[in-house]
C-alpha cells in the first residue's frame, strides 16, 4: 500500500496562498471578459459582437468551473484558513451556487467511491458508454443544463445523507447559507448592471452567468469526473491525468488532474500535489492496487483521454448472442 512517512508530511503541507492568487486571477479573467464583450457590442459590428458573445459565454463557464474546483479546496479545508469557511463561500461557493452542505456530499464520494448507491458522483462516471453514440450523448446531456438543475436540487442544497439516497430526515441548507447565496448572487447581478446598464444587465446576468454555469461549467465538471473515475474495464478507478498545462488546465484547474494523489491524501493542498505525484507515481505504477481503488495514469490530458476512448469504442453495440437452450 502506498504511504508517506510522518517525516515526509511537512513537505506536502502549506501553499494555500497559491489558491488565493489563482482565485483572484480567475475572477479578473471573468470580469475582463465581460468588459471585452461590452466593448465588442460598442463596435457596431454584428459579427464581432456574435464572436465575442460566444467566446465570453465559454470563458465565463470555464472560469465558473475552475472556481468551483477551488471550492473543492475549501471542502477539504485547504483554502486560506482551516478554521474559517467564510472567505471560500464568498469567493467560490456562493458564486457557483454551492453551500457548505456540499462538504457532506463530497466526503461521501471519498468514503464510498465506486458504490452506485452511496457515491453521489457515481452518476457522472458509472455505466461506461458502450458506443461512440452513447459517449457523445452523455457529453451532450452534461452540456444541456438538465444535469446542473438536478444537482442544484439534490446535492448542493441538501445534506450528504439525503443527496446520496440514504434519506433519514430531510435537512436542507441552513437559512444563513441560503441568505448568503442570495446576497452574493444579488451582488453579482448588480455588477452586471454596472457593466451593461439597466435593464440589459439583468438579461446579461442570466445569459452570461446563470446559463454558462448550468451548461459550460457543468459540462466541464462532469466530464472531468468521468475522466478521473470512469473506465471501460472497471467499475471505478483513481486516474491521474498528466500532460502539458493547456491539456490538464482545460478541465483540471487547482491541480485536479493529480486526482489519484488527491484521493489518497486529501489533506494535501493543490499546490503540493505535483510534488506528491512525483513521489508516489513510481510506486503506484508498479502496484496499482490502493486502499481507495485501482490507480491509473494517462498521459495526454483530459481531451486526449476522451479522444482515445472515442477511437476505441464502436459506433454500434455488438448484438447479444441468443441464450442457449
Amino acid at each position: 500500500m502506498t504511504s508517506l512517512t510522518k517525516a515526509e508530511y511537512p513537505a506536502y503541507q502549506g501553499g494555500q496562498d497559491r489558491a488565493l492568487v489563482l482565485t483572484a486571477m480567475l475572477w479578473g479573467l471573468l470580469v475582463g471578459g465581460l468588459f471585452g464583450l461590452d466593448a465588442a457590442m460598442s463596435s457596431g459590428s454584428a459579427w464581432v459582437t456574435a464572436a465575442a458573445a460566444a467566446a465570453v459565454f465559454v470563458l465565463v463557464g470555464w472560469c465558473q468551473a475552475s472556481l468551483s474546483n477551488g471550492f473543492h479546496e475549501a471542502v477539504h479545508q485547504n483554502f486560506g484558513s482551516r478554521h474559517s469557511d467564510v472567505l471560500s463561500l464568498l469567493l467560490l461557493g456562493y458564486p457557483t451556487f454551492f453551500t457548505m452542505q456540499y462538504r457532506k456530499v463530497h466526503l461521501q464520494h471519498h468514503l464510498k467511491g465506486g458504490d452506485p448507491t452511496s457515491d453521489p458522483d457515481f452518476v457522472t462516471y458509472g455505466r461506461f458508454p458502450r458506443t461512440r453514440w452513447e459517449l457523445v450523448g452523455r457529453l451532450a446531456l452534461m452540456a444541456s443544463g438538465l444535469a446542473a438543475a438536478r444537482q442544484l436540487l439534490t446535492k448542493n442544497l441538501r445534506s450528504g445523507d439525503e443527496a446520496s439516497g440514504r434519506v433519514q430526515e430531510k435537512q436542507r441548507a441552513p437559512m444563513r447559507d441560503l441568505a448568503g447565496l442570495a446576497l452574493v448572487q444579488l451582488a453579482i447581478a448588480s455588477a452586471y448592471l454596472g457593466i451593461f446598464g439597466w435593464p440589459a444587465g439583468l438579461a446579461f446576468y442570466v445569459g452570461f452567468y446563470v446559463l454558462p454555469l448550468g451548461t459550460v461549467a457543468k459540462f466541464i465538471k462532469a466530464t472531468r469526473s468521468f475522466c478521473e473515475h470512469g473506465s471501460p474495464d472497471r467499475d471505478y478507478v483513481l486516474r491521474t491525468i498528466t500532460g502539458k498545462p493547456w491539456q490538464t488546465g482545460t478541465l483540471g484547474m487547482y491541480g485536479f488532474h493529480y486526482h489519484a494523489e488527491h484521493h489518497l491524501f486529501p489533506w494535501v493542498p493543490y499546490a503540493r500535489l505535483g510534488s506528491l505525484h512525483e513521489r508516489l507515481a513510481p510506486e503506484l505504477v508498479e502496484d496499482a492496487e490502493t486502499h481507495q481503488g485501482v490507480y491509473e495514469l494517462f498521459e495526454g490530458g483530459y481531451l486526449g483521454l476522451l479522444v482515445h476512448w472515442f477511437r476505441e469504442l464502436p459506433w454500434h453495440a455488438a448484438a447479444e448472442a441468443p441464450a442457449s437452450t
